[in-house]
């Protein structure tokens, strides 16, 4: 306790030998300190030791011991990715148990702030020295600085301060800001612990060190070790990556030898068993090794092997050999050092010699623990000067040492393929002012070479080189303001699951979101008003058939009037059984209400909803109308709905007020006193009904309510031959049985009319299929996800240089009104209908729980309240934003739909200078313009390029880094989101009467990899790739083969497909793209010859993951898809059965999903072929039945920028005034102007005019030339280039 008041003081180091209680006097210590951990307190305990065991021991002695919330956090805690998830774990959690690798990468990421952690426990903190790379000391020496606002509480706890050769207490003490302290009365210690005695005892080294009996052993490790390199070499041409992982693999191998040796098979076991529990930090500790991915993997392997030979021979009658038994004390499950320890102790009967080296041992001990107790002055803070990168506004913070594994990290996460595998070289050289570090990075990423400043050391070279890389990665914006790379994806999931999905994985898939109403229903108008004046519009209804029904007229009075659009609209309302009535709006000038019609309106109108929606309000003596204030926030539209009189012949319409009053008059909406003034009615020729008499004129055409069957009739006529006491049911009597009979007066068909202020498209691109209306948005949404694609894929492409193909971000906008549900009558509230749940900001989250609307039993269970707060689902505001740009693309072109992006938030300009900066740094790339054939391959294009390092760049694979960097993977990202577009565009005008989900399918099996991957092979792009994988080629070569092969050569297993083959297309048509400036009617007729292989559609396939579904439905079959990982490979099984059947097929690869595609296009393909069909007509049927109308390039009315801009040979003075139209008569002539003064003397520039019959005129100034004929030449040659590229000339015979 003496020790812990102490901690409470100030920081300290506990000094205490093993099993002395140093875990109890922390434990005792976060107690003390409960007023600064407990909930509500934001502060944290973190406990940190050093390995995984270790962190699991303490947590569950500090749960056993007091009553703290714990939290435990080893390995690489990989369900915590950001800055978010750990806010929740610190909410959750009082005290933090990690491993000090972690709490460095949430310190330097800024997930953990040093502020919030109140007491900091250090266990095993002799690994803390000045010189050391351990976590501690980088967490100490980068985050606990002097102008930190709060510091925690350190509190170390070690056995042995003095832990390794150069080691000092002082240095500990200085490191942790803490003076080291031990029991001074060891007497006292000894009554409560139970100290260790130090035995030393001697053996003669063994003569053979590699007996006999381990020989098997080191060859079947050797074997192991052999295999795993075997099948590394195969996997993996790149030498470099090859030879790091064969040194760790190697260093991994001796260890185990000499665990094998020492301690034999049963030691040997348990250090496998120790190194296989993914802590890899650890391991790499215990190896000392660099750790990497793919060495990881490949050392799991190593050691899972070794772990299953060494099991099986420590193995009993099935069970593990019990350590006690003298049978077992026996080589090799015992080393012989082991064997012969156990008999030294085992007759040890003392010796001078030993006990006088004990003495000396416990001498030093002694000397230790004095000059501990000796130090009596206080520690100095000192800030150590450690370089570090800091982000000011995150306060994310790396050290040169941490940003080593974070360097590695981002190469990891860039994007890569079974033949590149991105990750840094480093090159060290010897220079005068010290050691230099050259870094180069993978030519997907975007900076290419890094240099170090001279260091002392190559390790120090390393470091700085290391984070020069990070901090210029962030600037260019490829690290987070979190220094995490931007594209840090969550692994794959190793499993399938249902359909079905949890309640907490809808919640994260839905949002609430408030129904915007059309401004024109909003306005209310003012009690005070003497007269107010409404547009009228008549509600038209053509039913189908035509014979359905009559519908009485009714008018619709708005404060506003209607847009032109709305007014001109028709909208086709599905009714029950297959019925259907179109519904118009026709305007009728203006209606003019005084007070008291304004009054009986909206009596009215609330006597309505109540009849149509809330008639058990009518069961009562009498319902009050117009008592509550119906114009208030919870009414969320205002306008009026009033039956009419038309007036054909006058071309007018009037209010029907007598009907309006007639159905006012009933007795329930009459008050007590109106009620005495009714006329005495004659018993004999008028019926009798539960409140009172009521004639014949009165009954027909209204509402009676029958209690027995608590239900509303509608009186259509009166019977005259029977009366009350005629016979109802057996011997009741109707004056019994319907003696409660009340009469509501009401003789209107009701009718729900919803108005909408937009145009059909749009209204088209808001309605979702759960409408179930006529239309729906998914076909604009194909549209216009297309183009989002395209339009934000060019703008990120051409600001973010250091963006790479994996980084496309799209906003949404949740300022939208979208019909994601089909009209429920109960949730309608309007004038008339106040909604009785008044939400505020405030109170919106208690009245819409994330759960609600979640529809587990079949019923809507969603809280619909005055501001008509929704949920939808994200994918439903994406797919509207979508539809909304698909119409905007059909109705109005790019330029009306960028602006309108623009208004909703998701900005896709563009300058032109930015178009030109890419294409002139694409000149980098001539450097290998001889390892490809650039005019065979401009041929096969059909296009000539201005800048011919685009081309180059789009044939260059990221396995190829020897030259300044880049590869095609930007130019594949911006050919994707062209080619997805223009496809779509096609299909779009050529199959108009698809439904959307035959167009959906029909564009996938268009714009995919492997359809793009037989146009590279139709037109041999992989003779032109350049590339440095001998793997890459052979691939290729295999499904060039396969491809041309003919059908009975094929066989059922298709070759597999390198995606690199796709990606040629996508890059060669963005590298055009980018050459004629964004010009896409060029890019498009170059698109439509290359759709010669996919439009075909010979051999349609859609995802053969869904095909196998709806194939296994259509037979009541299941189908189950496990999967496993093994080597970075996953493995995907395609599994079904039940009714007889049973097959399967297996597929590996680096991808889980592309595995799991092709398992299940073999298991497909072979149901198939035994005769087993779907029910539904394929999409090939379709289409062979379907009306191919004329391609069209939808929208496009952009102007292309000018692609003279950035052409590196000197054309900049090349003007169009006009674009020509023509070909027409060329003339070329001199131009009479003052020359300009030049160098050379007589030499001036020289003009040309081309002139055709329109008088449109180009004008080409070339460069000064010495003869005016060279002059006139080179005018010339860039006035036809500029023609030619312009499309104004025709190519013939490729000339």
């Amino acid at each position: 306790m003496e020790l812990c008041r102490k901690a409470l003081k100030e920081n300290i180091i506990v000094y205490l030998e093993t099993g002395s209680g140093k875990t109890h006097i922390a434990v005792c210590l976060i107690y003390e300190m409960s007023h600064l951990i407990k909930k509500p307190e934001k502060n944290l305990c973190v406990f940190l030791a050093p390995t995984v065991a270790l962190v699991e021991q303490q947590a569950r002695v500090i749960q056993d011991s007091i009553d703290f919330k714990v939290g435990t956090y080893c390995g690489k805690s990989k369900r915590l990715k950001d800055h978010r998830d750990w806010e929740k774990e610190m909410e959750e959690h009082e005290v933090l148990v990690m491993t000090p690798q972690i709490l460095l990468h949430n310190l330097s990421h800024c997930f953990v702030r040093i502020e919030l952690i109140a007491l900091l426990i250090f266990d095993e903190c002799h690994y803390a020295q000045l010189e050391s790379n351990h976590p501690y000391a980088e967490i100490m020496k980068v985050f606990y600085k002097s102008d930190v606002n709060k510091l925690p509480r350190v509190f170390g706890m070690t056995a042995s301060p003095k832990f390794s050769k150069g080691a000092s207490i002082s240095n500990l003490e200085t490191l942790l800001h803490a003076k080291v302290y031990s029991v001074e009365d060891k007497e006292e210690l000894e009554q409560f612990v139970n100290s260790p005695k130090l035995r030393v005892y001697y053996y003669e080294n063994s003569a053979d060190s590699m007996s006999c009996p381990n020989e098997n052993y080191f060859m079947k490790l050797e074997q192991i070790k052999q295999q795993c390199v075997s099948a590394l070499s195969r996997k993996t041409d790149d030498h470099s990556s090859l030879h790091s992982i064969k040194k760790m693999l190697q260093r991994l191998h001796g260890n185990m030898i000499f665990c094998l040796e020492n301690l034999g098979v049963w030691g040997a076991l348990q250090a496998t068993r120790v190194l296989l529990k993914n802590d890899y930090f650890e391991r790499n500790e215990l190896v000392e090794a660099e750790g990497q991915s793919s060495a990881d993997s490949l050392c799991d392997i190593y050691l899972a092997q070794l772990a299953s030979v060494l099991t099986s021979d420590c193995m009993k009658d099935d069970s593990e050999a019990d350590l006690s038994s003298v049978e077992i004390l026996r080589e090799p499950f015992f080393s012989r050092k082991l064997i012969k320890l156990i008999g030294i102790l085992s007759s040890f009967s003392g010796n001078q010699k030993e006990l006088n080296l004990v003495g000396n041992l416990i001498k030093d001990e002694d000397q230790m623990n004095k000059e501990i107790a000796s130090r009596k002055a206080s520690v100095t803070f000192v800030d150590f000067e450690e370089t570090t990168y800091k982000v000011d506004s995150t306060g994310a913070t790396i050290s040169s040492g941490s940003s080593v594994s974070l360097l590695h990290h981002y190469c990891s996460k860039l994007p890569r393929d079974e033949f590149f595998n991105p990750r840094p070289q480093f090159f060290y050289f010897d220079e005068t002012e010290g050691s230099v570090c050259h870094i180069i990075l993978p030519a997907n990423a975007p900076i290419h070479q890094i240099v170090s400043a001279p260091q002392l050391s190559i390790d120090a070279a390393k470091k700085d080189a290391c984070l020069k890389a990070c901090s210029e990665l962030h600037n260019l914006g490829a690290l987070t303001d979190y220094l995490l790379p931007d594209h840090d994806l969550v692994e794959e999931p190793m499993q399938d699951f249902s359909d079905s999905e949890s309640l907490d994985d809808e919640d994260s898939r839905r949002e609430l979101h408030e129904m915007l109403v059309p401004a024109i229903l909003k306005g209310p108008w003012e009690k005070q008003e003497d007269t107010v004046c409404l547009c009228s519009y008549f509600a038209k209804f053509s039913p189908h058939p035509v014979v359905d029904r009559s519908y009485k007229e009714f008018g619709i009075f708005l404060k506003r009037p209607l847009p032109g659009e709305a007014e001109r609209m028709k909208l086709d309302l599905r009714l029950a059984c297959g019925r259907s009535v179109m519904t118009e709006l026709v305007p009728y000038g203006f209606a003019k209400f005084d007070e008291e019609e304004i009054i009986l309106a909206e009596k009215f109108q609330e006597m309505c909803l109540k009849v149509i929606l809330d008639r058990s309000e009518l069961i009562g003596e009498h319902v009050s109308l117009g008592k509550s204030d119906c114009i208030n926030s919870s009414s969320p539209t205002f306008y009026l709905m009033l039956p009419v009189i038309r007036h054909t012949y006058k071309n007018s319409m009037t209010i029907d007020w007598k009907l309006v009053r007639r159905c006012l008059s009933s007795s329930i909406f009459r008050t007590s006193k109106d009620a005495g003034e009714n006329a005495i009615l004659d018993p004999k020729s008028n019926l009798h009904l539960a409140n009172g008499l009521k004639s014949k004129e009165d009954v027909v055409g209204s509402l009676v309510y029958a209690p027995c069957k608590n239900t509303f009739f509608f009186v259509s006529e009166v019977v005259l031959d029977k009366n009350g006491y005629s016979t109802a049911k057996e011997s009741i009597n109707h004056v019994d049985h319907y003696v409660n009979v009340q009469l509501v007066y009401f003789n209107l068909l009701p009718v729900v009319i919803e108005i909408f202020n937009l145009i059909k498209q749009v209204l088209e691109a808001l309605t979702t299929e759960k409408c179930n209306e006529h239309f729906s948005l998914e076909r604009l949404e194909v549209l216009g996800d297309a183009f989002l694609k395209f339009a934000v894929g060019r703008q990120l492409f051409l600001l973010h240089d250091a963006l790479d193909e994996g980084l496309l971000t799209r906003k949404r906008s949740n300022l939208l009104y979208i019909r994601d549900q089909s009209f429920e009558p109960c949730l309608f509230f309007a004038l008339g209908r106040p909604c009785p749940v008044i939400c505020r900001k405030e109170t919106e989250t208690s009245i819409h729980s994330s759960h609600e609307g979640n529809d587990v039993n079949g019923s809507n269970a969603e809280v619909r309240c005055s501001r008509s707060h929704r949920w939808l689902h994200k994918k439903s505001i994406s797919d509207v934003v979508e539809a909304l740009v698909g119409a905007f693309i059909v109705d109005s072109g790019f330029k009306a739909t960028t602006a309108f992006l623009k208004w909703i938030g998701i900005n896709v300009d563009f300058q032109a200078s930015q178009v030109n900066n890419i294409r002139s740094a694409s000149t980098i790339f001539m450097s290998l313009a001889d390892r490809i054939d650039i005019a065979a391959l401009e041929n096969i294009l059909g296009y000539q390029f201005l800048h011919k390092g685009l081309l180059v760049q789009a044939f260059l694979h990221p396995s190829y880094n020897k030259h300044a960097g880049g590869c095609y993977q930007r130019l594949e990202f911006l050919g994707d989101a062209v080619l997805d577009y223009l496809i779509t565009s096609y299909l779009y005008s050529v199959y108009p009467k698809l439904k959307p989900g035959q167009l959906t399918d029909l564009r996938s099996v268009s714009v995919n990899n492997k359809a793009f991957a037989d146009i590279a092979v139709h037109r041999s792009f992989q003779e032109f790739i350049i590339c440095d994988s001998s793997s890459l080629c052979e691939s290729m070569s295999k499904y060039v083969n396969f491809v041309r092969a003919s059908v009975s050569q094929k066989g059922l297993v298709e070759a597999p497909c390198p995606k690199a083959l796709g990606d040629l297309v996508e890059s060669s048509i963005g590298a055009i793209l980018l050459d004629t400036g964004f010009n896409l009617n060029l890019v498009w007729n170059i698109m439509l010859s290359f759709l010669t292989p996919i439009t075909s559609f010979s051999k349609l396939q859609l995802n053969p993951v869904r095909e196998l579904r709806e194939l296994c439905q259509s037979h009541n079959w299941n189908v189950q898809f496990p999967a496993i990982k093994e080597d970075r490979l996953f493995a995907v099984e395609a599994k079904v059965s039940r009714n007889g059947v049973s097959e399967t097929c297996c597929a590996t690869n680096l991808n889980r999903t592309t595995a799991k595609n092709m398992a299940a296009k073999q298991l497909w393909s072979k149901l198939k072929a035994q005769g087993y069909k779907a029910r539904s007509k394929s999409l090939e049927e379709v289409l062979r039945s379907s009306q191919k109308m004329e391609a069209k390039l939808i929208g496009y009315d952009e102007k292309p920028t000018d692609v003279l801009a950035s052409y590196p040979i000197g054309f900049e003075k090349l003007a169009v005034h006009e674009p020509l139209r023509s070909n027409g008569h060329l003339k070329m002539h001199p131009v009479s102007v003052e020359p300009k003064k030049v160098s050379k003397p007589n030499v001036g520039p020289v003009s040309m005019e081309i002139e055709d019959n329109t008088n449109v005129i180009l004008e080409c100034i070339g460069d000064p030339r010495a003869k005016k004929k060279d002059a006139a030449e080179h005018a010339a040659e860039g006035a036809l280039w500029y023609l030619k590229h312009g499309g104004y000339l025709e190519d013939k015979d490729g000339d």
